[in-house]
Order: C-alpha cells, then sequence, then structure tokens
C-alpha cells in the first residue's frame, strides 16, 4: 500500500489514527520508525473488552448524545479502563451477558437507536456466542473483522441501514447458526462463501437489494431450517441444489426476478412448510409432484407466469 500522508500523522508512535473516518476501517499504519510499514486493520492491537465497548459506544452516537436511548449507569461513564467484572454487572451495563469467568458472551443491544457504523474492533470480543444490533440506525458496511468472532453462533445485524456487500469472511464462522440481515441496503450478489456456515440454521437475507442469483452452494447447508431471500433483485432459476437441503421447513424467494420452470425436485424437501416464490417470472407447468409435501401448510405461487392450477 503506497504511503499516504493522509494516514501518517505520528511517526514513531503506535497505530495511527485516519483524520478521515471512513479511512480508518480500511486501513491503520504502525509507525516503528519506518514509515513504510504498514498493515491492514485486521491485524490492529488487542484492546481489552472495556476499550472494545468504548469504541462501540463512541462509533454509534452514544457520547455525543445523538443516539442510545438507553445508556445509564454504565455506558454513559464507559472508558477503557472499567474492569471485566463491572462489565459484567448487569446493573450497571444493560445488554451485556457473560459468564462465570467474566468473558462477555452476548451483546444484545437490538432496539436502542444506535446511529453509526460498527467497530471493527468489535472483532475482538472473541467469546462472543451471540450478537444482536437489530432493530437501530447502523450504516456502512459489516465490518469483515467480524469473522474473528469463531465462537459467534448468532449474528443479528437486521433492520439497519447497513450497506455494501456481505463478507465473505462471515464464513468463517463455523459455530454459527443463525444470521439475520435482513431489512438493509446490502448490494451485490450472494457471496458463495456462505455455503461453507455447515450449522446455520436461519439465513435471512429479506428486503435488500442483493442481485445476481442465488448461489448454488447454499444446496450445502444441510442444517438449514429456514432460507429467506424475497424482495431482492435475484435473477435466473431456482437452483436445483436446494431441494438437497432435506431439513428445510421455510422456502421463501418471492418478490425477486427469478425465471424458468419451478423445479420438480423441490418436492424432495419432505419436512416443508411454508413454500413462497411468488412475484417472480416463474413460467411453465406447476410440478405436479409438490403434492407429495405432506407437511406442507402455506403455498403461495402468485403473480408469475405459471400455466397451470396448484395441484391438490
Amino acid at each position: 500500500v503506497p504511503w499516504n500522508p493522509i494516514l501518517a500523522q505520528n511517526v514513531g508512535g503506535g497505530t495511527l489514527n485516519a483524520s478521515d473516518e471512513g479511512v480508518e476501517r480500511d486501513l491503520s499504519v504502525v509507525a516503528s520508525g519506518n514509515r513504510g510499514e504498514e498493515r491492514q486493520s485486521g491485524f490492529a492491537p488487542a484492546l481489552t473488552p472495556a476499550a472494545v465497548l468504548t469504541k462501540l459506544y463512541e462509533a454509534t452516537a452514544g457520547a455525543t448524545g445523538g443516539g442510545w436511548t438507553i445508556n445509564d449507569p454504565g455506558w454513559s461513564t464507559i472508558d477503557p479502563f472499567v474492569s471485566d467484572s463491572d462489565l459484567c454487572n448487569s446493573t450497571l451495563f444493560f445488554g451485556i451477558t457473560c459468564d462465570n469467568a467474566n468473558k462477555i458472551t452476548k451483546l444484545e443491544l437490538d432496539n436502542n437507536n444506535l446511529v453509526g457504523m460498527i467497530p471493527l474492533e468489535l472483532g475482538q470480543l472473541s467469546n462472543l456466542i451471540e450478537l444482536n444490533l437489530s432493530q437501530n440506525r447502523l450504516s456502512r458496511s459489516i465490518p469483515p473483522e467480524l469473522s474473528q468472532l469463531s465462537n459467534l453462533i448468532v449474528l443479528n445485524l437486521s433492520q439497519n441501514g447497513l450497506s455494501g456487500s456481505i463478507p465473505p469472511e462471515l464464513s468463517q464462522l463455523s459455530n454459527l447458526e443463525v444470521l439475520d440481515l435482513l431489512d438493509n441496503n446490502l448490494r451485490g450478489s450472494i457471496t458463495t462463501e456462505l455455503g461453507q456456515l455447515s450449522n446455520l440454521i436461519e439465513l435471512n437475507l429479506m428486503d435488500n437489494n442483493l442481485r445476481g442469483s442465488i448461489p448454488t452452494e447454499l444446496g450445502q447447508l444441510s442444517n438449514l431450517t429456514d432460507l429467506n431471500l424475497s424482495n431482492n433483485g435475484l435473477l435466473s432459476s431456482i437452483p436445483l441444489e436446494l431441494s438437497q437441503l432435506s431439513n428445510l421447513i421455510v422456502l421463501n424467494l418471492s418478490n425477486n426476478r427469478l425465471s424458468d420452470s419451478i423445479p420438480p425436485e423441490l418436492s424432495q424437501l419432505s419436512n416443508l412448510e411454508v413454500l413462497v416464490l411468488s412475484q417472480n417470472g416463474l413460467s411453465g407447468l406447476i410440478p405436479l409432484v409438490l403434492s407429495q409435501l405432506s407437511n406442507l401448510e402455506v403455498l403461495v405461487l402468485s403473480q408469475n407466469e405459471l400455466s397451470s392450477s396448484i395441484p391438490l
């Protein structure tokens, strides 16, 4: 990466902050007497949990008073030197759950008017099993550094204003069971790497601006019970590989730009209870074999170009 004087203000210090907050996420400069020594932000120096949460509070307008519906009594006075035991005191810091060793395992700050960006340092809370920042006013991109949360089981960033693409690095979250990104402004294609999340049970990408085709790799998610890709701009046909999702209960692909016929192979989804394919450009005959879906309770195929009646 070429030397950039905007990013380097104090050669000889530690990690230097960018003067422009938009640059800080992409690159941090380490000065050790050699101004050409730079490194990617994913290798930022380790911070204490209190320092990480201070970064979160500051990045989401807590310190300026423009955000956070609830921040008292602990959050409003948080600093990098707060002890782990104090952070785990629920009477001081709401939204934090810890284990017996005072390690933070859950961070649940949903519906609390967090305004701003998700700091990349959040990826250093290595003991997290649940991160819920839904129903806030978060914007900008999802930091790839969240992929460092190797113990994470639930990641819920739904109902925000997040933009950019889905980071392929999230595929490194090998324990993840729930990925909920619904109702954001995410763009680009659905990264094929999501097919590597072998423990995933729920994938919700509804209400975004995703384009391209549905990755065939999603058919590898053998534990998936709920797949919702509705209200995007997805193209092409329904992948035959989705018929491999033997545990699937809900499949919602409605309100996209899908074309071609409904794959008869979907009849192999023996546990399916809800199938919604409405508001697409699907054509041809409705497969008679769909009548073999003995557990199906909801079937919605309206607003397509199908040329036969629904099989009973």
